[in-house]
């Protein structure tokens, strides 16, 4: 769904029950995760978006969800991608298919063995992807003063890598003895 203002006013109406969803999940266990409990309830779907959470709706397409427990998409906060040993690609499908639906990757490790060059790979290679990948822009390469890395990363990369659009936060800083420090490159 583009979002045209047409088409945000049929959601609405699928969301009224006006018009039938494109399908809708009946009789399923939804998790609330706004009070902490469980709701039996319908599932609404319509373009793609979750119409509605509730009873009565109608779809063009019904799935039967008795005995099923329906929770959101799991967001995994912190991981290495390229430690898991598979392309983006690939380990977007494993974690999907376990119901993770997005990830804050810090590719601090591409960045130490190929720079900005394994940066931009990770950007490009995470795009379009069943699970949205985020990019947190490595704070330190080398990691520390004992690492050989293929390029040193400073802050002007780091800067480039955000103008570029690969990153979209700051990844975790593993010289915590130059931040302690107060290394005046790392601060």
């Amino acid at each position: 769904m583009s979002g045209g203002k047409g088409e945000m006013k049929d959601l609405l109406a699928a969301a009224r029950g006006e018009i039938p969803a494109d399908f809708v999940i009946k009789d399923a266990r939804v998790a609330n995760v706004y009070t902490l409990e469980y709701e039996d309830a319908d599932v609404a779907v319509f373009g793609g978006i979750i119409a509605g959470v509730g009873k009565g709706y109608e779809g063009r397409s019904v799935v039967d969800g008795k005995g099923k427990t329906l929770i959101p998409g799991m967001i995994d906060g912190h991981v290495h991608i390229e430690s898991s040993m598979l392309a983006p690609p690939v380990f977007a499908e494993q974690a999907a298919s376990h119901g993770t639906t997005a990830v804050m990757a810090d590719p601090h490790e591409i960045a130490n063995v190929m720079g900005m060059r394994g940066m931009e790979y990770m950007s490009l290679a995470g795009r379009c992807l069943p699970v949205d990948v985020f990019l947190g822009a490595p704070s330190c390469v080398p990691a520390s003063r004992l690492e050989t890395p293929f390029e040193e990363l400073d802050e002007k990369h780091i800067r480039e890598m955000f103008d570029r659009g690969w990153c979209q936060h700051l990844a975790e800083v593993m010289d915590f003895p130059s931040v302690i420090n107060g290394d005046d490159g790392i601060w």
